[in-house]
């Protein structure tokens, strides 16, 4: 713009002007416009399909970790996509043509969100309505794994299960679904009701496999049943653990795959795909309160809405007391304040405001227990950095007793970094030190 006060300015646009009307009369000037004028709209053309895949690229980061998003999440992952090489008008335009041409769609709001419109995108659609489908398409496929519900039912009278547990078992092994859940919270005896429904299948030839979405939850599953276990993505890719043979494809079995909340839409999907070209049935297990899933869709709870057929487990076996059993009532309705005060009021509380005097208070506390008690305690920290101290700690005290040798062994520790397909191919996303292990053989570029 022209400075100076308002008097100035238009005589400097008119010498302006005056100047420049003599060059539009030079020969070859319309040919070097016109060539101009290209390279400008090439120009243009390229800075916009960069934009479209920067937006792009935050897309396919947000779905591969959630179905849904908020238009201000996207727009920050844009922005951190485009690393400064584009406008937030840039990247607002171009959400707004991608709500327009159907590449971004309405989703449905979230409870704890329910005045934020959310969108998704079209293939994440097509994957939800796909599970549905598939739970719908499996009801009434199959017939029960056990018969003689009559000789069952007096068979778990005898047993140490609650009228809940033996209920879920008579459900589950009576269903003439070919996909069946129990749906229980964290001390209500699922795993124990798991051990007689496994038996019972056991007695009958019926092949069982437990599934788990983690190496600790399948060690943990394996071990209680006594049965055969892999994580659900080994079990997926790994080509040994595909049946070929028609006659085993015959042969009655169960999977049972535990911590279902922590599966993704798409990999219960694969999941339901596998268990029908095997003709294998699969007993789902988890509490949609839980943890989720690490990639996009919470499909276990979405197979509950579906309408899966569901046992309910609720009545709580963990907690030993009343006090105890109406905190836990409390956090799974996420009444915390409630939880904390009734702890508190009844001196369950510690509150120790200074870090390192509270580490060395539950030192300690655990020192001062034996071999006994403290393998039944439990020393939880919020941090790795806290959990360190906590550790490094504890060893130095047993060192002072005796009870470990005072030479240390030091170990190179490798701490899992989660990043999404899309971020994996960007060069911001790593840091000088981080360490690229690869888990498949992957064939070098020209």
């Amino acid at each position: 713009p022209a400075t100076g006060d308002q008097n100035n300015t238009q005589p400097l646009n008119k010498e302006r002007n005056t100047k420049k009307t003599p060059n539009k009369h030079k020969k070859g000037t319309k040919k070097e416009l016109k060539e101009y004028s290209k390279a400008t709209k090439k120009t243009s053309t390229t800075s916009q399909i960069k934009i479209k895949q920067i937006v792009q690229k935050a897309i396919n980061h947000l779905s591969e970790k959630d179905m849904s998003f908020d238009l201000k999440k996207l727009t920050e992952e844009s922005a951190r996509f485009g690393m400064g090489e584009v406008s937030f008008r840039d990247i607002t335009r171009q959400i707004e043509h991608f709500k327009r041409n159907g590449q971004l769609v309405k989703a449905r709001s979230h409870k704890d969100k329910p005045n934020t419109a959310l969108f998704t995108t079209p293939k994440a659609k097509a994957v939800e309505s796909l599970l549905i489908k598939n739970v719908n398409q499996a009801k009434d496929t199959v017939t029960p794994l056990l018969k003689n519900i009559k000789s069952l039912q007096k068979q778990l009278n005898k047993s140490i299960l609650n009228e809940q547990q033996k209920e879920a078992i008579t459900a589950a092994l009576s269903s003439k679904d070919r996909f069946f859940a129990i749906q229980g919270d964290p001390g209500v005896g699922k795993t124990t009701a798991l051990k007689e429904y496994k038996n019972n299948l056991a007695k009958n030839g019926i092949e069982v496999l437990a599934l788990a979405p983690t190496y600790q939850a399948v060690g943990e599953l394996s071990e209680s049943l006594n049965i055969q276990g892999m994580t659900v993505d080994r079990f997926l890719v790994d080509p040994t653990a595909r049946v070929t043979d028609k006659k085993e494809i015959a042969k009655d079995k169960v999977w049972i795959c535990d911590e279902s909340s922590m599966l993704s839409t798409e990999k219960i999907n694969k999941l339901i795909s596998r268990a029908e070209e095997e003709n294998a049935r699969i007993l789902f297990v988890g509490d949609h309160q839980q943890l989720e899933a690490v990639d996009a869709g919470r499909g276990y709870k979405q197979m509950l809405e579906a309408g899966i057929n569901v046992a309910i487990v609720d009545k709580r076996l963990r907690q030993k007391t009343e006090l105890m059993k109406n905190v836990v009532s409390d956090i799974m309705k996420k009444d915390y304040a409630t939880a904390l005060t009734t702890l508190a009021d009844n001196n369950r509380i510690i509150e120790i405001k200074k870090e390192d005097s509270a580490i060395e208070s539950m030192v300690d506390n655990w020192i001062g227990r034996d071999k006994k008690l403290r393998e039944q305690t439990l020393m939880i920290a919020p941090t790795n950095e806290q959990k360190d101290k906590i550790t490094s700690l504890v060893r130095d005290r047993l060192k002072s007793t005796g009870e470990i040798k005072k030479e240390d062994v030091s170990l190179k520790n490798y701490v899992d970094i989660y990043k999404t397909e899309t971020e994996k191919k960007e060069v911001f996303s790593y840091n000088n030190g981080d360490v690229v292990r690869f888990n498949k053989e992957y064939k070098e570029s020209e």
